[in-house]
């Protein structure tokens, strides 16, 4: 992950890089709701891609 910022209280953007490519991944977080919309321009057609994950991941390590 080469960058990560909250753009708005509960949204997050952030770039993630694999090999030579970059992949833009965004998240929206409720506090109540959990993930409440999610997008990534990556070719992964499934709900939850490993972008986002690795997003999640970052963004629950940030909370401890």
């Amino acid at each position: 992950m080469r960058e990560c910022d909250e753009t708005e209280k509960g949204v997050y953007v952030a770039y993630i890089d694999k090999g030579n490519e970059t992949f833009d991944v965004s998240l929206s977080v409720n506090a109540t709701l959990g993930v409440t919309d999610a997008g990534c321009d990556c070719s992964d057609n499934s709900d939850f891609c490993v972008h986002k994950l690795a997003l999640l991941l970052h963004l629950a390590k940030q909370k401890m």
